[in-house]
């Protein structure tokens, strides 16, 4: 985004507010995006969402918090290596958990709960570096 930087300086202080006054413990990274096959670059720097990675252990009460303080969450998605990649219930292929939640301006947020770690098995596209060219990868 053009004022990116501006936004962050605005977003983050904004988010540790909020994630303080919901005594949520809460860790902010911030990742650049990049679509590889966009030639306008449509949606390039922009933000779909911001994620929070929640411990497993922790996750289905942070979700609980955010409802009990009178956050509306959306249900638990469970994200899993199935056709349709989401579960109602959960099983050993489900690789990261999901509740999405919006902050008082809008923007939407999500918890994360990864339960393993992603290998070069789980890419489903080529890579591209970040001019969205395409580049080649190592034999395995």
């Amino acid at each position: 985004h053009y004022k990116r930087e501006e936004h962050l300086k605005k977003f983050i202080p904004h988010m540790d507010e909020f994630f303080k006054d919901k005594d949520i413990e809460y860790k902010i990274f911030v990742a650049n995006q990049v679509y590889p096959d966009s030639v306008s670059g449509f949606n390039r720097g922009t933000s779909k969402n911001v994620a929070f990675d929640v411990a497993p252990e922790r996750f289905d009460a942070a979700v609980q918090r955010l409802r009990d303080k009178g956050v509306e969450v959306t249900r638990v998605i469970n994200h899993d290596d199935s056709e349709s990649t989401v579960s109602e219930e959960m099983h050993d292929g489900v690789w990261i958990r999901s509740a999405y939640f919006r902050d008082p301006d809008g923007i939407l947020l999500e918890f994360a709960c990864w339960l393993r770690e992603m290998t070069p098995d789980d890419v489903s596209h080529p890579p591209a570096n970040a001019e969205g060219k395409r580049v080649a990868t190592a034999a395995r």
